[in-house]
């Protein structure tokens, strides 16, 4: 599949987040490249107009490449097209109808309007280590795939087990923090409480849905493994290597059953991929 790279230079943190483990403080962070951006808050982006200062330039003339971002007033985004080995021309990759978003983001108060600045509100992440900016300090996936000029080379069902893999880490994050906030909320009630017994009851429902999601996150990761393994793809990021030594570089028995359904879903997409090529003829 072609690469689409889209670099977002701006002052506001929109990356979204994941993680890779259902820890209290949820200290274990990853950017999920291939999500789209999380928007900014309205009100708190310097980078929106206000009646006193004139908004930021819509194209940096320093780098025509730079865009208007259509996520972040106080963003400009590069776009980048990067080929696989099947699309040779840019006419090619125009043409590609399976292709994958690579996000990636850099920090810059270029963009915002002049005298804006950053309030409390557009900063996320201030509870947990940050790099100084506001920003949570987080893992960066396949950050060195997109230096080479070319797209990794990888199938289309490939970049589906990634895309449910990345998700299910996202899923686990806002899990995982809906579980913290119920722990505290019934940590900080009384014995006088009316309602001490629901919020006990809604912290362990919310450790065991945690719980359900950490599991299908691990059942993710070996499927990715068995794909890897099969030579489909790769990810590079630190959180695979800690689950391939958690693992022991070798991912769980696969029941015929299951190995049966993930012919199946392959042949599905297979047979969707055929259908699609020949649509576009």
């Amino acid at each position: 599949m072609c690469w689409e790279q889209v670099t977002h230079n701006m002052a506001c943190d929109g990356r979204p987040l994941m993680t890779d483990m259902a820890d209290e403080d949820c200290k274990s962070l990853i950017v999920n490249p291939f999500a789209a951006p999380m928007p900014c808050d309205m009100i708190a982006c310097p980078g929106n107009i206000h009646p006193e200062h004139p908004a930021a330039p819509e194209v940096d003339n320093s780098n025509p490449n730079l865009v208007a971002c259509t996520w972040h007033a106080c963003c400009r985004i590069e776009i980048t097209d990067l080929a696989c080995s099947c699309c040779p021309t840019l006419r090619d990759i125009i043409d590609c109808v399976h292709f994958t978003a690579y996000h990636s983001y850099n920090y810059t108060t270029r963009y915002t309007v002049k005298g804006g600045r950053l309030s409390s509100g557009s900063r996320r992440g201030r509870s947990i280590p940050n790099d100084g900016h506001g920003w949570a300090i987080a893992e960066v996936p396949d950050r060195a795939a997109t230096s080479s000029g070319t797209a990794p080379q990888e199938t289309l069902v490939f970049g589906v087990v990634r895309r449910n893999l990345f998700a299910l880490g996202s899923r686990l994050l806002a899990a995982r923090r809906v579980s913290s906030a119920a722990q505290c909320a019934y940590a900080q009630s009384t014995s006088s409480d009316e309602l001490i017994d629901r919020k006990r009851e809604r912290w362990m429902e919310a450790r065991q849905a945690t719980r359900r999601l950490l599991a299908s996150f691990d059942d993710a990761l070996d499927i990715y493994f068995l794909m890897e393994e099969d030579g489909q793809g790769v990810i590079h990021a630190p959180f695979i290597e800690r689950a391939r030594k958690t693992k022991g570089a070798a991912p769980k028995p696969v029941s015929q059953e299951e190995m049966n359904s993930i012919r199946e879903f392959i042949d599905g997409m297979k047979r969707l991929r055929v259908q699609d090529q020949s649509g576009s003829l």
